[in-house]
């Protein structure tokens, strides 16, 4: 397994959120119900009423007739701590390992739990926090102590300015005392937790005063001018039931068993806590700026009170399973003036982990870097209607060795519902349009046998990654870079684990020297699920550059650009690129690479060097240039072309090298001690003319030569790379710089990023260089290839669409909405129906084998322009076309993951600026046109505009924001508008 690396360019970032929010950011309060069921509500259906005749629960009914309520609502589980984990963090609990709720130690263990919540993780309480807003969180919290655990983080280390919490939870605490006074075993149990103070009150008191100091909290800040983020999880209705002495009896015209009447009770009072909470906002004038958001955490236990009052509204299941009534929710939001009132919506299905990503695009803060399982519902809680676009998965008892009446999987796609073991066993299929009670199962019925094996597979997959941690290409990830009070930055890194002994990350500067990232014993009690979280200081020296892995496995050789070393002897030996990132080539000294031939005559040259797509190019012993058509005919000895004849002086230079940054040809010159010449173009160095000599710097120097891969010592995973330039001393150092500034300098550290010995024998290298190929599509399916970018100059090698190759014609392919490419992934395209298919390779897509649809209907018809891979991101990034879509048209949307783009969630849009657009993509290489005389050229993204120009920017700021003339747009070129779709094809 490959090390995993990731970077970060620490003086370009900042705190991932701006502390202090503008003025009029909207607040948010966020009411969670305990074992609430899908039909306890009167708006819900709940026929219930109290002896004057009056609904159940009129306040929530008031709620949510001022606002949207939602009749296909979820919770990522179907048991208490899973489920807030879900709503506090947008990432699947199981990842955390809180696969069932929080116990004492020993049940934990048994059940492959961690003991709490990890405090690093990104929580919606710190991403507000961050954001300068006031939050606070009263009421249960069970993500962790109670009962045997009392050390565990307060609320506060998850982003909370204040809390108070009840028995199993840390910090200031409400206790409980039963009827009689006696206190409750789970209450008296948290006595000795290891934060906070606590209070006893009354069981039937722990709602008011929950709402008494959720109240106050929030007073201080409407007072102080300051948005507010809240949380009033109740433990009400819970059991076990109570109420006030005098009030046994309220309900015994509905049901004389005791614990039926007694939970109508509860849960009346209860509703009326909740209106006073709602109405004291709105007393201090803020209602309308407020997002109240009313939802349970699980369905009511299936038990004996569920079959007397049906508290689960005819819903299959109840807590503690996956069939509906243990996951389907009441759900209603409510905001005068910007979420519509009285809308009932059983179109979208919206889940609680679609708050985190929906609170951001409200709220106008960035989506934090977290593997969030949600996607952005802000349309749909402003009114819209619409299908969601990705996948809602659960699991229950796979990992924890629970045993529910259901089977332990389940994913809703669409309307469609399947459910099944991990061995497959007890697999069931139901359309919830017309069975939300799931009584037929459809898992034998042929015409749905296509659909429940698409979603049978994507369950499976994320089983195995997101459950159990086999992820096909695990990542690490810096979520956050943070200023420190103290001076110093802060990085809060996550990465895909399988579950196992906590691993501490190295942090590196140069990819050679790795340190330990601070961390204290709690952080490594952490040990299983698979996702782990670490908020640590940078050391000291590291605010420039830092490079993270948290593997520690043996170095892989990972194939790379090859290169090419010719010694004194003529050899030819090959080194096939970079291992690790760590070591500069495969072999440790001249002698090690593969012997490709030997022409005894070119242990005399000067130098020899690649130029892309004119072949090679040597300086003879007798000053002559050499040129040989081809890097084959070079490396089998033929007879070169004289391409200039006595331009140079025999035994003037050390070693010759193409540049792909600037186009242009680098010299050492022997004479005066080491000059570094610089051609500006190839044809300069023909004709021996307008050098730009830098004064001694190499002296006794051997060969140089540039290096145009990004997997290159000190490039490893660097966002922007650049190029990087090599040389051999004279004392047979291998030295290698990144940029071409810190090459012409002989820069020392910080320039300079490593230096190996053992290359004494050689007297020239190269490394291959290629034009990465581009591959359009016409509109009837043709895909014509070109040969990448022509010397800096035109940007493709012939002139218009027709004068491509012709690689194959698939006539489908013609009415697709565009393709792209992933490296290692295969190719992606969307359909004219708006699918979302995938091509194993590139091989595959070409010969117009059937892809697999891995994203249906995620898309509507006719909805982009185009979508490109961008290897700087690692997402896509897609035109939209207005008429076919909720957004403007042209414009420009960013997927930050591939899953993302699969199913249309989480995307950042940037207004309409590619209005007309054809196509986009981007281009890898360094030889790109604009890029000429860039030091640090970076990449290049590429459009078709709708007159059929093909147009280029250098960076990925310039092409978001339609940047043009100098600096920005570098190139138009007419003769495209027959495309629909290109991708540059990539290693």
């Amino acid at each position: 397994m490959k090390p995993m690396l990731h970077p970060v360019r620490l003086a370009l970032l900042g705190l991932l959120l701006s502390l202090g929010t503008a003025l009029g950011a909207p607040n948010i309060l966020f009411i969670f119900i305990d074992d609430i069921g899908w039909g306890d509500m009167s708006c819900y259906g709940s026929p219930v009423q109290d002896k004057q005749g009056n609904p159940i629960t009129p306040n929530m009914d008031r709620l949510a007739s001022e606002g949207i309520r939602f009749t296909n609502g979820y919770v990522t589980s179907p048991i208490c701590s899973p489920s807030r984990v879900g709503v506090l963090t947008g990432t699947e609990p199981a990842r955390h390992a809180i696969y069932s709720f929080l116990d004492n130690r020993a049940h934990n263990a048994s059940r492959n739990m961690n003991n709490w919540l990890q405090p690093d993780c990104v929580t919606t309480a710190r991403m507000f926090h961050q954001a300068g807003y006031a939050t606070g969180q009263f009421g249960k919290w069970h993500m962790g102590n109670g009962r045997d655990v009392n050390d565990a983080p307060v609320p506060g280390a998850y982003g909370f300015d204040r809390s108070l919490v009840a028995f199993e939870g840390n910090g200031d605490r409400l206790l409980y005392l039963n009827n009689n006074g006696t206190k409750d075993g789970l209450s008296s149990a948290n006595e000795d937790a290891s934060a906070g103070t606590y209070e006893y009150v009354y069981w039937y008191e722990a709602a008011g005063t929950d709402v008494d100091h959720a109240l106050d909290f929030i007073t201080e800040a409407v007072n102080a001018d300051q948005p507010f983020y809240v949380h009033v999880p109740f433990n009400d209705t819970h059991s076990p039931y109570n109420v006030p002495p005098g009030q046994e009896n309220d309900f015994d015209h509905i049901s004389t068993n005791t614990n039926a009447k007694t939970f109508l009770g509860e849960l009346h009072n209860l509703d009326a806590q909740i209106g006073r909470l709602v109405d004291g906002i709105d007393a201090l004038g803020v209602g309308n700026n407020t997002l109240v958001v009313v939802i349970g955490d699980n369905g009511a236990p299936d038990d004996n009170i569920n079959a007397i009052l049906n508290r689960n509204g005819g819903l299959r299941g109840g807590k503690g399973n996956l069939f509906e009534g243990g996951i389907r929710e009441p759900f209603f939001i409510r905001m005068p003036g910007t979420v519509p009132a009285g809308v009932v919506n059983s179109t979208t299905a919206v889940s609680t982990f679609d708050l985190l990503p929906t609170y951001c695009s409200l709220a106008g803060l960035p989506v934090p870097k977290s593997p969030l399982a949600g996607e952005n519902m802000a349309d749909v809680f402003t009114g819209a209607t619409r299908p969601r676009s990705r996948p809602l998965f659960w699991e229950f008892g796979t990992v924890s060795n629970d045993s529910p009446a259901s089977p332990k999987l389940a994913v809703r796609d669409g309307d469609f519902k399947l459910l099944r073991n991990p061995d497959g066993s007890n697999a069931q299929f139901y359309d919830l349009s017309v069975d939300r009670n799931e009584t037929t199962n459809l898992i034998n019925d042929a015409a749905h046998a296509g659909t429940i094996a698409a979603m049978s597979d994507l369950l499976e997959t994320w089983y195995q990654e997101h459950v159990l941690g086999n992820f096909e290409r695990p990542q690490t990830v810096v979520s956050e870079v943070n200023d420190e009070q103290s001076g110093g930055k802060s990085v809060r890194l996550y990465w895909d684990t399988r579950p196992g002994d906590w691993q501490v990350p190295l942090v590196s500067e140069d990819l050679q020297q790795w340190v330990e990232a601070g961390h204290d014993v709690q952080d490594t009690e952490i040990t299983r699920g698979t996702l782990r979280w670490l908020d640590f200081p940078l050391p000291a020296g590291y605010d420039e550059k830092a490079f993270f892995r948290t593997t520690q496995p043996e170095i892989e050789i990972i194939p790379g650009t090859p290169v090419y070393f010719v010694s004194a002897a003529g050899e030819i030996r090959v080194f096939t690129g970079i291992s690790g990132g760590e070591l500069p080539t495969l072999g440790h000294s001249l002698g090690t690479g593969t012997l490709a031939n030997t022409v005894p005559a070119y242990g005399g040259y000067q130098g020899f060097t690649e130029v892309p797509a004119r072949g090679v190019y040597g300086v003879a012993g007798n000053g002559d240039v050499h040129h040989w058509a081809s890097r084959q005919d070079w490396i089998d000895g033929a007879t070169p072309e004289v391409a200039a004849t006595g331009v140079y002086a025999t035994g003037e230079f050390h070693g010759i090298s193409y540049d792909g940054a600037t186009g242009g040809i680098y010299a050492i010159i022997d004479a005066g001690g080491g000059d570094l010449a610089e051609y500006p173009t190839l044809a300069d160095f023909l004709a021996g003319t307008n050098a730009f000599v830098t004064g001694a710097n190499y002296g006794g120097n051997t060969l140089n030569f540039f290096y145009p891969g990004e997997d290159a010592p000190g490039n490893a995973n660097t966002a922007n790379a650049g190029s990087n330039y090599f040389q051999v001393s004279g004392g047979g150092d291998l030295e290698g710089w990144l940029t071409l500034p810190d090459y012409v300098t002989n820069a020392g550290a910080g320039g300079r990023q490593f230096a190996q010995g053992g290359f004494s024998g050689a007297v020239a290298a190269f490394a291959e260089i290629d034009a990465a190929p581009v591959y359009f599509v016409s509109s009837t399916g043709e895909i014509r290839g070109f040969t990448g970018i022509g010397a800096g100059d035109t940007p493709v090698s012939a002139n218009n669409l027709a004068g491509g190759v012709l690689a194959g014609t698939v006539a489908a392919y013609g009415g697709y909405q565009g393709f792209t490419q992933v490296p290692g992934d295969g190719i992606y395209g969307v359909s004219s129906s708006g699918d979302v298919d995938r091509w194993p390779t590139f091989e595959a897509w070409l010969a117009g084998d059937a892809p697999t649809t891995v994203g249906a209907g995620s898309y509507h018809a006719g909805e982009l322009h185009g979508i490109s891979y961008d290897a700087d991101t690692g997402g896509l990034y897609v035109i939209y076309e207005g008429s076919n879509s909720s957004r403007d048209d042209g414009d420009l949307g960013e997927y930050a993951t591939i899953e993302d783009f699969i199913h249309d969630t989480n995307a950042r849009v940037t207004p309409s600026t590619y209005g007309g657009n054809i196509l986009n993509f981007y281009y890898p290489g360094e030889d790109a046109p604009g890029n000429a005389n860039r030091a640090n050229p970076g990449s290049n993204y590429f459009q078709v505009a709708g007159s059929g120009d093909l147009e280029g920017w250098l960076t990925l700021e310039d092409y978001t924001v339609l940047r043009t003339g100098a600096g920005g747009r570098e190139f138009v070129k007419g003769g495209y508008g027959g495309a629909v779709a290109a991708f540059a094809l990539m290693p």
